[in-house]
């Protein structure tokens, strides 16, 4: 399965000095790919004013002609990773200063994105069960102990990668390589490939597309779901989105 060109796109634009490029890039192709969604602007395209706070990763749009959506919906998504030091245990304290900075900074973006988007949403990626689950505590910790004022009304989208350690380790991508190289030409994205091969399993096809359909078919009824908690939230809420490993097998 080759990468959808909004996935490409952000992974060939600049951006401001993150060095998780491949977990943005992995979230903006899952929500492409469940929702139906198309991206609308990369991090660096985002205007915010006042300028110097909190930024987001990228800005879709959930049109109604590709999506379940009543009406067309622009999501900002916040990309975070739950995950320390190699050798080093990851606690439920970690979660929490992850958890609240990110939610913090959700409010601040969001109150000066302009009105650019409806909603945003973190979306946060787990290494393993363990930390999934220390991340879940923390997110009902919050919404137990009079943290309101935080959560809102905020989906937290949770998704479990086991065996994908691209996803977590800090590379940050070569500008000049991610400018020149056209998200429309194949033989540049092969080219891309070959430079950084840690990505290249990500960019071909794959035999595996029948069971990547299978797969989308079983998430329907989850989907569903999503839509409305997305469309019209009532409470917060934590999702544990679907697993990356059937979709990029």
């Amino acid at each position: 399965m080759a990468l959808s060109k909004d996935a490409v796109r952000l992974l060939t634009t600049p951006n401001a000095g993150s060095n998780s490029i491949v977990s943005e890039v992995l979230s903006c192709e899952l929500l492409i790919k469940y929702l139906g969604a198309e991206l609308i602007k990369t991090e660096m395209e985002i205007v915010y004013s006042p300028s110097g706070g909190p930024i987001t990763d990228y800005v879709i749009q959930c049109n109604q002609k590709t999506s379940n959506f009543a009406q067309p919906l622009v999501i900002a998504v916040s990309v975070t990773r739950a995950m320390t030091a190699p050798g080093r245990q990851y606690t439920i304290e970690m979660a929490r200063q992850l958890l609240r900075k990110k939610l913090i900074g959700i409010l601040y973006s969001t109150k000066n994105c302009q009105g650019l988007w409806t909603r945003q949403i973190p979306h946060v990626w787990s290494p393993n069960t363990e930390n999934s689950s220390l991340v879940k505590c923390v997110y009902n910790s919050l919404l137990d102990g009079g943290y309101s004022h935080i959560l809102g009304n905020t989906v937290v989208l949770l998704t479990t990668a086991t065996n994908r350690s691209e996803i977590f380790v800090n590379q940050s991508a070569d500008n000049p390589l991610r400018t020149r190289v056209s998200m429309r030409s194949k033989n540049n994205v092969h080219s891309l490939a070959v430079r950084r091969p840690h990505l290249s399993h990500f960019l071909k096809p794959n035999f595996f597309s029948l069971l990547v359909m299978l797969f989308l078919m079983s998430w329907r009824l989850f989907i569903l779901n999503l839509h409305n908690l997305l469309e019209e939230p009532n409470e917060p809420c934590i999702i544990v989105f679907p697993q990356l490993l059937p979709l990029f097998c």
